[in-house]
Order: structure tokens, then C-alpha cells, then sequence
């Protein structure tokens, strides 16, 4: 199952999030039992994904909620990764396991020779970090 948190405003999201870590001390720990029980679902089969900019707006706040999240078991991925703001040095703290490479890369490879050089950089930049990588579709 995958979960996409682009369909949320970040600042909305992060408050969200607040909240319910403010209220709710072991809201993770919860989510993963109740997700399990009431949906006989594991958060191992459950990959969060999230836009770079969204990532990468807050570092620090991204930072402790996807490392609560990765800690029950949910796979994060960054999303349409080399379209946003890329901060490589922010982007390596992050606890996530897989880059999606930006389908805008993908789609004209055969024909642009810039886009095979920026792709083949960014699949040697997950190798070398030990992250699974994608093509968006």
C-alpha cells in the first residue's frame, strides 16, 4: 500500500502531525497495532510517500516523523525527486529508503541527452547511499 502526503498542504500536514504527536505520545506505536488489527495491515507493507519539497521543507520536523514512521516499519519514499529544491546535504539525514526519480526525467531519455546524464547521476547518488531507486511513471 502506498500513501502519498502531496495531496496535503505541508503546513496543514505538519500541524496535523503536531497535534496528534502532542495528544498522543505513542500515536506511531497506535497506528502501527490499530492498522494491523482493524485492517490486518503491517506497517512493513505500507511505503509513505513524500514529495522533496514537502521533505525538505522542514528538515528537522521530517526528520523525527518519518523516523518515528521507519521505526514501526513504513517504507519512506521520496517522490519526484530532482524537481524541487534538491538540498543533497538535508536530503541524507532523512530515514527514507527509496528515491523515485521524476517522471519529466523519465519520459524524454531516448531523445535528451541532458536527462540520461541527470538520471544516470542521480541512480550512482542512491547506489552510494544504499537507497532503492524508481522511475516515476
Amino acid at each position: 500500500m502506498s500513501l502519498d502526503v502531496s495531496a496535503f498542504n505541508s503546513t496543514n500536514l505538519r500541524k496535523f502531525i503536531q497535534r496528534l504527536d502532542h495528544r498522543h505520545h505513542h500515536f506511531f506505536h497506535r497506528f502501527s497495532k490499530q492498522s494491523h488489527y482493524l485492517h490486518n495491515l503491517l506497517p512493513k507493507f505500507v511505503e509513505l510517500k513524500v514529495t522533496e519539497s514537502t521533505a525538505l521543507s522542514d528538515v528537522e520536523f521530517m526528520k523525527r516523523v518519518l523516523l518515528q514512521l521507519r521505526n514501526i516499519g513504513v517504507a519512506i519514499a521520496i517522490d519526484d525527486f530532482g524537481t524541487g529544491y534538491s538540498s543533497l546535504g538535508a536530503l541524507h539525514q532523512l530515514p527514507i529508503h527509496r528515491l523515485k526519480i521524476d517522471k519529466s526525467f523519465v519520459e524524454k531519455i531516448e531523445t535528451n541527452t541532458d536527462d540520461v546524464v541527470i538520471v544516470q547521476m542521480m541512480i550512482e547518488l542512491t547506489k552510494q547511499l544504499k537507497l532503492d531507486v524508481i522511475a516515476g511513471v
